[in-house]
C-alpha cells in the first residue's frame, strides 16, 4: 500500500532492525520494500505454565476424536467454515467438537438442531484460561480456521499441550505448524480445503504420548517465552539467527 510505502522510504534509514510477527509480518515488509536483513519474525508467546508436566494422550480410552475450536464468532476466525466442513464430514468418522466462545451461540444451535451432527458439537461458555488450556490438554486438534488472524494465540496454548493443530494460511501463528508432525496447514476461507484435513487428520493414527510429549518440547524450546527473549537479545546484539521455531 501507498502509505506503507511511505513510511518504508521515510524511515527506512533509520532503522537498524525491523521486529514483526511470524513470517506473514515479514513477507508484507518485504512487499513493500524493507531489507531482508534488518526484517526479524518473533512470535507471541503464552505461559507455558498451563501445560502438563508429563505429557499423555488424551484420557478418552475410545476412538472418537476431539476436536476443539477456541475463539470468538467473528466471521474472520471461521466457525462457520468448520461446522460446514463437519456437515459434509457428518457421521463417517468419530468425533466431537468442542467450542469454547464467548458469543451467543444461538443461532448455531438453531441450525444444528435435528443436524446428524447436532449431538457431537458441545458450546461451552466462557471459562477461566486454566480450565480452557486443560480441554485443550484433552484433544487431539484444535482447529483455527481463520480467514484473517494477526496471530491466533490458541495456537501456542495447543502446542505447548502436544495437541495437534489445523490452522488456516492467513493466521499468523500458521508458521509455528510448518511441520506436518505438529499438525496441517489449509487454504483460508475454503470449507472444502478444511474438509478435507478434517478428513486426513480424522483417518491417521492417533497421536502417541511420545509424539505428544514431541511437540511440547519443540514448544518450550520454539515459542517459550524464554525462547523468544533468548532469540530478541541475540537479535539486538547482533547475532542475525534465524528464529527459533525454525531452528528448534
Amino acid at each position: 500500500p501507498p502509505l506503507y510505502s511511505w513510511h518504508r522510504r521515510r524511515w527506512s534509514r533509520q532503522l537498524k532492525g525491523l521486529f514483526c510477527y511470524g513470517d506473514l509480518g515479514a513477507s508484507f515488509f518485504h512487499r513493500i520494500g524493507f531489507s531482508s536483513t534488518i526484517v526479524h519474525p518473533i512470535a507471541y508467546t503464552v505461559d507455558a505454565a498451563g501445560a502438563r508436566s508429563a505429557a499423555a494422550a488424551p484420557a478418552d480410552p475410545s476412538n472418537i476424536r476431539r476436536l476443539t475450536f477456541v475463539g470468538s464468532q467473528l466471521r474472520r476466525k471461521g466457525l462457520d467454515l468448520l461446522l460446514q466442513a463437519l456437515q459434509r464430514i457428518g457421521a463417517t468418522s468419530a468425533w466431537t467438537l468442542d467450542v469454547v466462545t464467548a458469543d451467543d451461540v444461538g443461532a448455531y444451535r438453531k441450525t444444528l438442531s435435528g443436524s446428524p451432527i447436532g449431538d457431537r458439537i458441545t458450546f461451552h461458555p466462557p471459562m477461566p484460561n486454566a480450565q480452557v488450556r486443560a480441554l485443550m490438554d484433552q484433544a487431539d486438534t484444535l482447529v483455527l480456521p481463520s480467514r484473517y488472524d494477526g496471530w491466533g494465540a490458541v495456537v501456542n496454548e495447543a502446542l505447548h499441550a502436544g495437541t495437534r493443530v489445523i490452522v488456516s494460511d492467513r493466521a499468523g501463528a500458521c508458521c509455528l505448524v510448518r511441520a506436518d508432525w505438529r499438525g496441517r496447514i489449509v487454504k483460508a476461507g475454503s470449507a472444502a480445503a478444511l474438509e478435507a484435513a478434517l478428513r486426513a487428520e480424522l483417518a491417521a493414527p492417533r497421536a502417541s504420548a511420545a509424539e505428544r510429549a514431541r511437540i511440547r518440547d519443540w514448544a518450550q524450546a520454539a515459542i517459550s517465552p524464554e525462547a523468544m527473549a533468548d532469540y530478541f537479545l541475540a537479535i539486538l546484539e547482533g547475532d542475525r539467527r534465524p528464529p527459533p521455531w525454525v531452528t528448534a
